[in-house]
């Protein structure tokens, strides 16, 4: 089989996951809106963004890291690796996740319950190993053993608020499925040790060693998120609209994303010149896929959101301008930063990324969003991100070069 053949066949792999998961969202959030109205449907979306930033704290950083770590090792080490990094995601799981819930719930107080619920079911979620199947380039795994119990919660708890079950039974759905896909990806390891006492005493060095991915990842997902929890707290009449806009967003960002966890199972490669080489041509790849990507997306995401809301809501040009510029921004950023900058040893650049993103950014969403509501939430994203990818590339140029003359001497 040529190596194009293995890369497509990749993609078409994990994009099945990207089918199944936006087929699940797009027949979840119709059905919760008919049944419960605009309003208390982003109470969710609310809990939601807060309970993204929560896994990611959870997560502590190896949605960044892991991917390249795991795909430099073998399947035991992979393992092993995985494991550990689930005993720690296991300590600040539970605390991280009852204050996410009660942020959710002071945010949308008209839907308090199902918005903590939701955002506690997030914050488990960064126990998942979605960075873990990724970097093993294995995408049938990953459809089997994290997108299938995911989609099947959601589903399941939202026909359930369909026939007349509570708003909240939504997020326990969610969290049914997060909780299976963590269960059932251990008991896929080969390695037979569970928690033992290494793991315990590689604590504080495992930490230490994560702290520039721990730092990106929460920096990053807190910026890219918190614009729904703003427009929540200074336009709250303009919620459902910005959290549906965001949703399509994400189903957008869901359909790029085998792309980019190709590039970071690929990319990062035990040799440094065919790493070197990987890495122009994966980003010129991906820069050109995300470019068309995020031309169709102004193009279709209106009438999409029509579709999405059953009618009742629709989103705009600036929104449409706004989210699909950010979707060419974090696409490239991915690629950049997981795939290549961390491939070279530059965490810490990535760190700064993120830190720059979030610098701009809170200050130009925060007077955006009391100025032009949620518009400017949705222009101030877009600024972030430009910030974060302009960065990279320029510390990528000068890591890439310096890499390329270290082979020559």
């Amino acid at each position: 089989m040529s190596r194009f053949s293995r890369i497509f066949g990749r993609v078409l792999g994990f994009g099945l996951s990207t089918i199944v998961s936006g087929v699940a969202t797009f027949l979840t959030v119709p059905v919760l809106i008919s049944a419960v109205g605009p309003l208390a449907w982003s109470g969710v979306a609310v809990g939601q963004s807060v309970g993204i930033v929560g896994g990611v704290i959870v997560g502590f950083g190896w949605a960044v890291s892991g991917s390249s770590s795991v795909a430099m090792l073998d399947r035991a080490g992979a393992d092993d690796y995985f494991r550990r990094s689930l005993a720690i995601r296991g300590l600040l799981a539970i605390p991280v996740a009852v204050v996410a819930a009660l942020a959710a719930g002071l945010v949308a107080p008209a839907a308090a319950l199902p918005a903590a619920l939701a955002a506690a079911a997030g914050s488990i979620g960064g126990l998942t190993g979605s960075w873990y199947f990724v970097g093993l380039s294995a995408p049938t795994r990953y459809l089997m053993l994290e997108t299938v119990p995911k989609a099947v919660g959601g589903l399941g708890g939202a026909l359930a608020v369909l026939f007349g079950a509570p708003l909240f039974v939504f997020p326990l759905g969610l969290l049914l499925g997060i909780v299976v896909s963590v269960a059932v990806t251990m008991v896929s390891l080969t390695t037979r040790r569970w928690f033992v006492r290494d793991d315990v005493r590689g604590i504080r060095a495992t930490l230490m060693l994560q702290r520039h991915a721990a730092l990106t990842a929460a920096v990053s997902t807190t910026y890219l998120n918190l614009p729904t929890v703003a427009v929540a707290i200074f336009w709250p009449a303009q919620t459902p609209i910005f959290a549906l806009a965001d949703r399509v967003f994400k189903l957008a960002n869901a359909a790029v994303t085998p792309l980019t966890q190709v590039a970071q199972g690929w990319i990062p490669h035990p040799d440094l010149r065919t790493r070197l080489q990987r890495i122009k041509t994966g980003l010129r790849a991906v820069s050109g896929i995300a470019g068309g990507v995020a031309i169709g997306f102004v193009a279709l995401s209106i009438p999409v959101s029509v579709l999405l809301s059953a009618g009742k809501l629709s989103t705009d040009l600036i929104f449409a301008t706004s989210f699909g510029a950010t979707l060419l921004f974090t696409t490239i950023s991915q690629t950049v930063g997981i795939a290549c900058l961390m491939s070279l040893g530059a965490g810490r650049a990535v760190a700064l990324s993120a830190v720059l993103g979030a610098a701009l950014g809170v200050p130009v969403l925060v007077v955006g969003t009391i100025l032009f509501g949620a518009h400017g939430a949705a222009v101030a994203e877009a600024v972030a991100e430009a910030a974060v990818v302009i960065y990279q590339l320029v510390v990528l140029r000068r890591v890439y070069r310096a890499s390329a003359r270290s082979l020559e001497e």
